[in-house]
């Protein structure tokens, strides 16, 4: 066998050896242990100082948050790490003196710890996405968790949010059966609209639960027998400090079932639906869900409006619009008995119209057709004239008005 020719070398030349990436054990019990341990020392022995250990945590740039990020919050929630189920992981290892479940049932001591997850959220900025995750996970684990640490949980979880440290999102983690059927999940969400409403207004909670679509699912929370609006009302009637949140509530599921009934309008009309029968299926949602003659006004006109196929044409669009309103008479006659439904109609015309510009030049010619068959009256006309229009196209909508408002006066004044 031939012996392989060796190349010369110049004296004093390093050969490179190739280096191998030599990945790092993942080792969630070693990062438990380690940060526990520095928390301990740094404050969290009995007689601790809750602060120096949150300036540990919050200094702590050996401590590698971002690929243990899940314990991380496990450890700062649970006080260690959470097998599934929600139990803590049992192998004698020392809790977090300063997690959730540690803290005293206590409003400023809770708060104290939410804190402690803001002020690493701000520093480690990585952290917030986590946190949600973290909480998706953790809120499914109700059912391995003790009553008080519920509450705890609960109120932690509405300091987070009024902090806007993450979203509601992980509210809808609870959906599972486990959760919802024991009535933890209900339980969980009342003891967390308690804290929060006293953090925040519910203008601003509203706005939270709208964004990650929370508060049209909010009712799948509650057990399968007590998910309609009137169990959901009373149990929240039950509740102390509960009344703007049941207010809130109402008037979300009120506009659900509004905008339901104008979509249901317009197909009805689509289908040629008898007025009579139109008028009676109308009167029977507003009955049942309490809605203002006001409020049915405010969305019959745009489903009347949106029931037709207009045709490009204005001067043929114009005499479709008359005749189409025209076989509504009865049932628009039914909701504008009274003065203030009178005059959301016209506002609601005034604002329809000056969106759908093709109806500009016909609204005057709407509200003399609504006078003669008695559905506007002489108070609502003038009352809407002189301060009650909408300030969308006031101009041009009160100049176009101004003749027939002037004949009305001047009637008035020789009836007198």
């Amino acid at each position: 066998m031939a012996s392989r020719e060796l190349r010369p070398v110049l004296e004093g030349q390093k050969l490179k050896s190739r280096k191998r990436d030599v990945k790092e054990k993942f080792d969630p019990a070693g990062f438990r242990d380690e940060l526990i341990a520095g928390i301990l020392e740094a404050g969290g022995a009995p007689g601790g100082d809750i602060e120096d250990g949150a300036k540990f945590l919050e200094n702590n740039t050996e401590a590698d948050y971002r690929r243990y990020n899940e314990q991380l919050f496990d450890i700062l929630i649970a006080g260690g790490l959470l097998a599934p189920g929600g139990s803590i992981v049992a192998d004698g290892a020392a809790k977090n003196p300063f997690s959730c479940f540690e803290a005293e049932n206590d409003h400023e001591a809770l708060k104290r710890h939410a804190e402690i997850i803001r002020a690493l959220v701000r520093r480690y900025k990585y952290l917030q996405v986590s946190l949600e995750e973290s909480f998706v996970k953790i809120l499914k684990f109700l059912n391995g968790f003790e009553e008080e640490n519920i509450t705890k949980l609960a109120q932690t979880t509405a300091f987070i949010f009024s902090m806007g440290l993450m979203s509601t999102k992980p509210l809808l983690s609870m959906e599972i059966e486990s959760v919802v059927s024991t009535g933890l999940a209900r339980t969980f969400i009342t003891q967390l609209f308690r804290t929060w409403t006293k953090l925040s207004s519910m203008n601003a909670i509203g706005t939270a639960l709208r964004k990650t679509g929370v508060d049209q699912k909010l009712h799948l929370l509650f057990p399968q027998n007590a998910r309609t609006m009137q169990a959901i009302v009373g149990y929240f009637n039950e509740q102390t400090g509960f009344d703007q949140l049941c207010k809130w509530y109402t008037g979300l599921q009120t506009a659900e079932v509004k905008k339901e009934l104008q979509a249901e309008i317009s197909q009805m009309l689509k289908d040629e639906t008898p007025q009579d029968a139109l008028i009676e299926r109308v009167r029977a949602v507003q009955e049942e869900h309490r809605i203002a003659e006001s409020e049915v006004t405010k969305l019959m006109w745009p489903a009347i409006m949106g029931a037709v196929e207009w045709n490009k044409k204005a001067e043929l669009m114009i005499e479709q619009a008359l005749r189409h309103v025209k076989s509504n008479l009865k049932f628009l006659a039914r909701w504008t008995k009274s003065d203030r439904a009178q005059i959301v109609l016209m506002v609601t015309m005034q604002e329809f119209c000056f969106v759908n510009q093709n109806f500009l030049k016909i609204y005057n010619r709407f509200c003399l057709l609504f006078y003669k068959a008695e559905i506007l009256g002489e108070d609502a006309i003038l009352s809407w004239h002189s301060k009650d229009h909408s300030t969308k196209g006031k101009s041009v909508f009160l100049a176009d008005m101004n003749e027939f408002v002037n004949w009305l006066k001047s009637a008035e004044y020789e009836d007198a």
